[in-house]
């Protein structure tokens, strides 16, 4: 008897594989290479402008393939309309923003983002006037940074290091945390490498910045 009902178990399981491996079979047959060629042509092809979230390339392929479902047969999902949009698709929130909105103003003029400074993020929540500031340099930030307590600090590049922009950059990461463990709300760095830097980083500077935002979202 109890080999019998061994026997029994293993039996139903292989047939559940088989119906299983039969059903895999039969969808795998319907992929061919022809259709994913297709399929990844379109999808990266130049009518959906690089498909960046939040735009309208983005959006223009998730209908495509929202209508690829629908051909296949594959229907929405309903009674989730405050998470999914035609049943397909999942509201997320974004917020899209980029540098460039923070003004340095010198007598006589504003200075332009990128081409007279540059700077990482945009924290400073108030204006500044200029007031209680410490001047310091490169190769002096340290020994200022543990003993100064000033609203803000202006380091001028001495050339300490050999490095070019991007070695600056991360010394500027450096400097803006030493200064903010000391209270410091604002680290200007006077450097005559800025067009270096603004070469090699003007395009991570200047493009936009994305992250999920709190609330509800809205229909894409």
């Amino acid at each position: 008897m109890r080999r019998s009902a061994c026997g029994l178990l293993l039996g139903s399981t292989l047939l559940l594989h088989a119906q299983v491996d039969s059903t895999a079979l039969m969808y795998g047959n319907t992929i061919t290479i022809q259709d994913l060629q297709r399929h990844l042509e379109i999808l990266a092809g130049d009518g959906f402008e690089g498909r960046e979230t939040g735009y309208k390339g983005q959006k223009m392929a998730a209908e495509y393939l929202k209508e690829q479902f629908r051909s296949f047969g594959i229907g929405p999902i309903v009674g989730k309309e405050e998470f999914l949009v035609d049943g397909y698709q999942q509201r997320f929130p974004l917020r899209i923003t980029k540098l460039g909105g923070l003004k340095l103003q010198v007598p006589g003029r504003e200075t332009e983002f990128l081409r007279d400074h540059l700077y990482l993020s945009e924290k400073i929540e108030r204006p500044w006037n200029g007031t209680g500031l410490v001047v310091t340099t490169t190769t002096a930030l340290g020994e200022v940074a543990r003993v100064a307590e000033a609203q803000a600090l202006l380091v001028l590049d001495d050339g300490d290091g050999k490095g070019g922009g991007n070695w600056l950059f991360a010394r500027y990461a450096e400097m803006t945390s030493a200064a903010a463990r000391n209270g410091a709300q604002v680290v200007l760095l006077a450097t005559d490498r800025l067009s270096e830097l603004s070469k090699e980083l003007g395009h991570y500077l200047g493009s936009t910045r994305m992250q999920l935002a709190d609330g509800k979202a809205e229909a894409p």
